[in-house]
């Protein structure tokens, strides 16, 4: 830790209450009314017109129908192939987006109350974390066995594939979090915390409603955790889910070593993406799994190193779900992932620091020019520890209790089997069955 004196900041509530107003079934009949009662107008007013670019296709609906404004932009999000028409699919799209995401907004709205802490940059410390995101491989996928040419440069993907094929780099390249934020991974019993023993930062849904394919917006935190979960997301994708639709859901921390100053973290979480918006329908990017470490001060006011990342070891490490004709039917398949993590730049500091004639270096204007102060930080010293390998066994076997079983190489299998006078189960699979790519 730099020599830097820390203090507890006050605690400001700041809260939003989703509200519902009585007659709301009311004013959505008069909307849904009003929305057809313009397209029908559309429809007669633009009849004859052909194909145009965007902006003479604008000025010609504004000319020649009653659509301004907001009116006009919502027809011309929907008009999804441009041709001046409502069709049955886009106007059932809209529906959606009027009943469906809408109502979806209010309904998780939730009772938390973020809670912000003050920010002092002289005394409370700032980490600065960097995004790295290498687009999913899409020749990975099983697109290929009906279509050699998909994910070739200059492929035509239908719409569905939209979302994926612009996600091309990280939402923010950087983000800043407050270092006194990731207390939320510190061990519960932090008087006498136990090495290799896990422990949830978010807990796995007891009622999960797994019939949730045709939301779009990211529901309200529902913790401190999950709220700082969605923050560090949104440096990839501005639409991630932290609770997942099916199991295994929820995050789990472990203790892997303890120093007089320094803990370290192990964690593992499972969350996904919703990669389409309106009116195109849903598309699910549900990595194998978000793994990484935290080195954090046992008082939480320094963060050391922190590391989220999706494994990428494996040949398949993302599933991909997204709908087709109907709303039950969901078309499925895996591909792989190169490269999405978030690291520090830099251990957690105070941004301003004052110089030896007492003036104010305000950091954030050497950031701006890629420069900073040269910083020095004291040692990290453990007292105790165990294998980071072991560490991250135990959160697999949380997750899954199969994984509670030794599970060996083939060649291996056969000499155990042999030894132990017991016979072989063999399980072939596409995709790995303790994490998401399955």
């Amino acid at each position: 830790m730099m020599g830097v004196k820390s203090t507890k900041a006050k605690d400001i509530d700041k809260t939003k209450h989703a509200k519902h107003g009585q007659g709301q079934g009311i004013k959505l009949l008069f909307v849904l009314t009003s929305v057809v009662i313009l397209f029908i107008a559309v429809y007669v007013g633009i009849d004859g017109y052909g194909k145009a670019n965007d902006e003479k296709l604008k000025d010609n609906l504004e000319e020649h129908t009653v659509l301004k404004g907001d009116n006009l932009e919502l027809f011309l999000k929907f008009d999804v192939n441009s041709d001046q028409v409502i069709s049955a699919q886009e106007f059932e799209a809209l529906m959606k987006y009027i009943t469906s995401d809408k109502h979806e907004e209010t309904e998780t709205s939730s009772s938390f109350q973020v809670t912000e802490n003050t920010y002092d940059p002289e005394i409370d410390e700032l980490l600065r974390l960097k995004a790295k995101l290498t687009p999913l491989v899409k020749s990975s996928m099983s697109q290929t066995k009906k279509n050699p040419s998909f994910g070739s440069p200059n492929f035509m993907y239908s719409s569905e594939f939209q979302g994926l094929v612009d996600w091309k780099s990280p939402n923010q390249n950087t983000i800043e979090v407050q270092a006194q934020e990731f207390n939320v991974f510190l061990p519960p019993d932090k008087k006498n915390p136990v090495l290799g023993q896990p422990y949830w930062l978010i807990a796995k849904q007891e009622n999960a409603d797994t019939h949730i394919s045709a939301k779009y917006n990211s529901p309200s935190p529902q913790s401190e955790m999950e709220y700082l979960l969605l923050k560090l997301l949104r440096a990839f994708h501005p639409q991630p889910f932290v609770n997942m639709r099916f199991p295994p859901q929820g995050g789990i921390a472990v203790l892997r070593a303890e120093g007089p100053i320094y803990y370290e973290i192990c964690f593992r979480f499972h969350c996904e993406f919703q990669l389409n918006k309106p009116p195109r329908k849903p598309f699910w990017f549900t990595p194998s799994q978000f793994r990484g470490h935290v080195i954090i001060s046992r008082d939480a006011t320094h963060v050391r190193e922190f590391h989220l990342y999706v494994p990428n070891t494996e040949k398949l490490n993302v599933d991909m779900e997204w709908q087709t004709d109907g709303d039950e039917n969901m078309e499925v398949d895996i591909g792989f992932l190169p490269l999405m993590e978030l690291k520090q730049i830099a251990p957690s500091s105070p941004v301003h620091l004052k110089n030896s004639d007492g003036t104010i270096l305000d950091r954030r204007k050497m950031w701006e020019k890629g420069t900073d102060v040269e910083l020095v930080f004291d040692k990290v010293v453990w007292r105790n520890e165990i294998n980071s390998t072991v560490a991250y066994k135990e959160l697999e076997k949380e997750f899954f209790p199969f994984k509670q079983v030794d599970y060996l190489p083939f060649a291996d299998a056969f000499t155990k089997a042999i030894e132990s006078n017991k016979p072989v189960h063999q399980v072939v699979l596409w995709g790995a069955l303790d994490d998401q790519s399955c």
